[in-house]
């Protein structure tokens, strides 16, 4: 499987991204990468949750109950937040 370079973890942009949200966000960051990208940056991808294609419809289904469920909890508890980023949409990164 041949990756593409405009949008993997093979540009160094990419790779500088997903570093500063690790760094910087108390939230759960999922990235899709393909096999070979997952052994090749292993070091970047080891805080996050990594998916392999192909994602079908029910993975997708409960990783969006769970950033829901995980929204719901803190608009109902405002003490509970993170980083400052309560109730704020989860940054998304495409690769």
């Amino acid at each position: 499987m041949a990756s593409s370079s405009n949008s993997t973890l093979d540009r160094a942009e990419h790779r500088r991204i997903l570093a500063k949200y690790v760094r910087l966000l108390d939230v759960p960051i999922r990235v899709v990468v393909s096999a070979e990208q997952q052994v090749r940056w292993a070091h970047l991808l080891h805080l996050v949750e990594v998916f392999t294609p192909p994602i079908g419809p029910a993975k997708l289904d409960a990783f969006a109950a769970e950033v829901e469920s995980e929204t719901d909890c803190e608009e109902s508890n405002p003490d509970d937040v993170r980083s400052g980023l309560a109730g704020a949409a989860m940054p998304r990164l495409a690769v």
